[in-house]
């Protein structure tokens, strides 16, 4: 646990109070919290902690809640999650912070939190980070209710997603993309609104062929070959037409760097040549950059065409494989299955020939249910976590129950 440092402007205001706010934190794609948190807004009003889970599940006071758990005879799935619910709630208490949030893969965690503390003891929050819905199968476990957990998401889409699994949180509120709103921020959507560097920004879905499966899944298998597929169909056509490409590869899309990368620019090389330009994996945010500088935006179901959909950066759902789990929604104007290259061509030009009115006609009914304006996602969120602080000023301190 630390606490985020504060700009010298806040450390000498005396008249702010700020109150304690736990962020959690523990795989790669989540650490895109400590970039969101850092942001000058929260600072005004919260005192930031940062919770490692990963520390916290190594800690000594999680083993002794676990073994206390396993004297109450739980199954292992209910153990752990209870265990580690109650050793993040050992050091909220500590802390003093009544208010928990996180990413929206920990919804069976928050929930627990909220159970052990009481609704009306303590608030938790997620925060949608991406469009992929494959975790929310795990959140059936929760069973068909209502959880007392606020979501803030991208789009008014999320609902009916959560409604489908099962499992939905008591509160959804639609604020946008918040890694769309810190890549504006940071100035990699610059390129949104002017004369476009590429005519296509081809989002890497690259899989590792070199990481061994036993048994490998459907789902393994079809990301494995979804980008030779792809490219096998792209690549005459930017050929032929001389099209200029950028590819945003899957580092700079907030995943961490790993050994696999070094793999994913090697099949591009390969394949491409020289005829398109790889986005630079160690700049912060560098597919944004990417995609903005570009008239059109291709990729399998990807949050980013969600991110970008209404801008002036076109976008085109492609899927080359037969895994249906990877089909785009239904309600996607612009969207491909297993097409051929004459099929892929002429969607390609009829999107980059297409007037401005016609586009937005197509998408315009449908961006606030894939994700709504995100130019002040950071500063909705940050009004929706004050307002819930105010509330829970107006109940008595709390500490964990017993049982």
């Amino acid at each position: 646990m630390r606490e985020m440092e504060l700009s010298d402007n806040l450390r000498n205001s005396e008249s702010v109070t700020r109150r304690p706010l736990a962020v959690l934190v523990d795989e790669n794609k989540s650490r895109f919290l400590l970039d969101l948190f850092s942001e000058p807004d929260f600072h005004s009003h919260f005192r930031i902690f940062v919770l490692d889970l990963l520390r916290i599940r190594r800690s000594y006071r999680h083993k002794l809640f676990r073994f206390r758990e396993r004297l109450a005879r739980r199954d292992n799935v209910d153990l752990e999650r209870r265990s580690e619910a109650r050793t993040v709630l050992d050091v909220c208490s500590r802390i003093k912070a009544r208010q928990i949030v996180s990413v929206d893969n920990k919804l069976e965690l928050l929930t627990t939190i909220v159970e052990l503390a009481g609704p009306d003891q303590i608030q938790c929050s997620v925060v949608q980070m991406g469009s992929n819905p494959v975790h929310r199968s795990r959140e059936a476990r929760l069973g068909a209710r209502k959880v007392p957990v606020t979501m803030f998401s991208w789009g008014n889409r999320e609902l009916d997603e959560y409604v489908r699994a099962g499992t939905v949180p008591e509160k959804i509120q639609p604020v946008g993309s918040l890694k769309f709103g810190l890549a504006r921020r940071n100035g990699a959507l610059s390129g949104l609104g002017r004369t476009k560097t590429w005519d296509i920004c081809l989002v890497s879905m690259f899989a590792s062929t070199r990481i061994p499966h036993h048994n490998p899944s459907d789902s393994v298998r079809y990301e494995q070959m979804t980008m030779p597929a792809m490219v096998s169909i792209l690549k005459p056509i930017v050929l032929r037409h001389q099209l200029k490409v950028v590819v945003a590869l899957k580092a700079g899309q907030g995943v961490i760097v790993n050994a696999s990368d070094e793999e994913e620019i090697d099949f591009y090389k390969s394949q491409f040549g020289s005829l398109v330009e790889l986005s630079n994996s160690a700049v912060p945010y560098a597919s944004y950059a990417a995609a903005s500088a570009s008239r059109l935006v291709i990729a399998r179901n990807s949050g980013l065409l969600s991110e970008f959909l209404g801008s002036d950066s076109r976008v085109l759902y492609v899927n080359p494989t037969p895994f249906e789990k990877f089909e785009a929604p239904s309600e996607i104007p612009f969207r491909l299955s297993q097409p051929s290259e004459s099929e892929l061509e002429a969607a390609i030009f009829r999107l980059l020939e297409m007037s401005e009115e016609t586009y937005d006609a197509h998408v315009r009914p449908i961006k606030s249910r894939f994700c709504v304006n995100s130019d002040r996602s950071i500063e909705l969120l940050n009004d929706q976590l004050t307002g819930l602080s105010h509330r829970l000023e107006r109940t008595q301190g709390w500490r964990l129950r017993s049982s």
